[in-house]
């Protein structure tokens, strides 16, 4: 111990000193270490708390998007069949409207077609009846007499037999 006491220890303050720094210790983790040891629980606590709803939210955010593209599939599939829908209506519509044009072009043709054979028609009685009169005048002209109403009605029917006959 001598070699100790050359070099200035002193046992006494040594013990002094150890209790000095049991006495710190016990302090300081009754005051100290505690409290910062349950604060770094409680932090580390919600941190992993954090991570778990992150992941958590990584998660529901994966699903939600999964929903989104299956919702825009969804859509993109009821649109093209809208569209469908509305091109086979609309060529319907078309084909309808063809149709009925069709008809109405036909009716307007069957029409006309009606009204020239009744002008020709009456045309050609007029024909008749013209050339009926100009036969009865060329034959009044002919046999230099007179030909009266009746003689002239008796000749101008004759005649419209006659050419009824030849068409």
């Amino acid at each position: 111990m001598d070699v100790l006491n050359n070099i200035g220890f002193d046992w006494q303050v040594a013990l002094a000193n150890f209790i000095n720094f049991l006495i710190i210790f016990w302090i300081l983790k009754t005051w100290v270490f505690g409290p910062v040891e349950k604060i770094i629980n409680e932090r580390k606590a919600k941190i992993a708390e954090g991570l778990e709803q992150a992941q958590e939210s990584e998660k529901e955010l994966l699903h939600a998007k999964e929903a989104a593209t299956n919702e825009i599939k969804r859509a993109k599939s009821q649109a093209n069949q809208i569209m469908a829908e509305a091109k086979d209506t609309a060529d319907n519509q078309v084909a309808h409207a063809k149709d009925k044009a069709s008809q109405e072009a036909s009716a307007i043709i069957e029409k006309a077609h009606s009204q020239i054979e009744k002008d020709r028609v009456h045309m050609e009685k007029d024909l008749y009846e013209k050339t009926a009169g100009l036969v009865a005048l060329g034959v009044q002209k002919i046999l230099h007499e007179e030909v009266d109403e009746s003689k002239n009605s008796e000749i101008s029917k004759r005649a419209l037999e006659v050419l009824a006959q030849k068409q």
